[in-house]
């Protein structure tokens, strides 16, 4: 059941940010550049910090 709930979760997820895309595009170009820093962190703080126990678990 959480599968499904997060699954369902990421698609919403997904179509609010293509709605923000498709109606607010103005406002996309305008922070773009700050938007695809936030993704750049969000990924390199979830890939170390998967990492994270199992390097704790090595020292």
């Amino acid at each position: 059941t959480h599968i499904l709930f997060f699954s369902s979760l990421a698609a919403i997820a997904t179509l609010l940010g293509m709605a923000l895309v498709l109606f607010r595009e103005a406002w996309c170009r305008q922070n773009s550049g700050s938007l695809i820093s936030f993704s750049a962190g969000v990924l390199l703080a979830v890939g170390f910090l998967h990492i994270l126990p199992e390097s704790m678990e090595l020292t």
